[in-house]
């Protein structure tokens, strides 16, 4: 937890003769470092009060070389310990709102947890466990209502992969249950995880999802089941990387964060309705290099842009989505200014859409974007 100071063991082999222990980010400082063995050693870690939430990549260094790399995680709630038996409805863990649980999920195991909850209130789980890095564990999630009935579930999501994140508000005041499994019931001793349960808000995705660098913009988080925000935030970053927004809501931070695209190439967001050639955005088109933001908000929706371009340069068409961790599939054509294709692409090297062109003449060029499968909805960004 933030602002706290801890021991660590950390295990292995020939650990001959420690030197250091490095930590890639700031926000974790190394107190101590004690050798009990040539296969344990301890460490204290300070953990700063404005450490950033998340992943933390460290080493030990010895006289002999380097270890692996391995990671420590900082959250922003007090941590507990799963104790078992808590596999059964019955025999469910109590622990507070607003904590983190360190637990295991083994080999036909369903760990539940109960917290107390009032009405109207927001109920938020967030897991790590695939993102631990020790094991392939593919884990399932799911809130319980004060009825024992499933809620809400999740098993891969497209914001965090094969981790999970459910968010509902609390029809009414009482005890509410989490569980936490192997999606198939085939976990083991190894399949570690951290569950975040609380009041936080947990955002599926952000618009506009790119923002130009060290310039103060707004976002618009998407998916909160208490209803959209805006948050304001100064992107900051290489050309082409991917800024780490956490949503602020309530006092509380996600766990993790939603990516940015940082983006110095002139932009304009989608303005429906855009459906045709005739309604394209922007009404200026814009030339190339630019960008263009957009929402595959519902089933069937498709989006139309326009840009300018010159004869004979060599030009790149590209969707960012699910690099950006949104559940768009995209399918991407390109046409000329008499609406003739030029180009269709749906997956190149991945599900997000690429297509090369040289224009034949100066003028006027369309795209339009869609859902491979026809799916929408208000977190398919892009």
């Amino acid at each position: 937890m933030r602002g706290e100071e801890v021991e660590v063991d950390l295990r292995g082999k020939r650990m001959f003769e420690p030197q250091e222990l490095i930590c890639y980010k700031s926000g974790v400082t190394v107190k101590s470092l004690e050798k009990v063995s040539d296969k344990h050693i301890k460490a204290v870690l300070v953990i700063a009060a404005d450490a950033p939430l998340g992943e933390y990549p460290l080493r030990l260094r010895c006289k002999g070389g380097f270890t692996y790399m391995s990671t420590f995680w900082v959250g922003q709630f007090p941590s507990v310990k799963e104790a078992e038996p808590n596999n059964d409805l019955s025999e469910a863990q109590e622990i507070d709102f607003n904590s983190t649980v360190d637990g295991v999920a083994g080999k036909e195991d369903a760990d539940f947890y109960r917290v107390k909850v009032n009405k109207g209130q927001r109920i938020s789980a967030e897991l790590e466990a695939i993102r631990l890095g020790k094991i392939l564990f593919d884990p399932y999630l799911a809130i319980l209502n004060v009825d024992n009935e499933v809620m809400v579930a999740a098993d891969d999501t497209a914001l965090l992969r094969q981790d999970g994140y459910i968010s509902v508000i609390a029809p009414e005041e009482g005890e509410y249950l989490i569980m936490v499994r192997e999606a198939s019931y085939e976990g083991n001793d190894k399949c570690r995880y951290r569950l975040h349960v609380g009041g936080f808000s947990r955002p599926a995705a952000v618009y506009p999802p790119a923002a130009l660098p060290d310039e103060i913009a707004e976002f618009r988080m998407i998916g909160d089941p208490a209803g959209d925000y805006a948050m304001k935030a100064m992107p900051q970053g290489e050309e082409g990387s991917h800024y780490q927004l956490f949503a602020q809501r309530d006092g509380l931070s996600a766990p993790s964060p939603n990516r940015i695209l940082v983006s110095s190439l002139p932009f304009a967001n989608e303005h429906e309705p855009n459906g045709e050639s005739k309604k394209a955005t922007p009404a200026e088109p814009l030339a190339v290099p630019c960008a263009f933001h957009g929402i595959i908000s519902k089933k069937d929706d498709v989006d139309w842009f326009r840009f300018l371009a010159k004869k004979g340069d060599n030009l790149r068409v590209r969707v960012l989505a699910r690099s950006l961790r949104t559940p768009l599939d995209s399918v991407l054509i390109l046409r000329d200014a008499s609406g003739k294709q030029l180009g269709r692409n749906d997956d190149q090297g991945g599900l997000d859409s690429m297509i090369d062109f040289k224009p034949a003449a100066d003028g006027e060029y369309f795209i339009n974007v869609r859902d491979q499968l026809g799916n929408g909805g208000p977190d398919y960004v892009y």
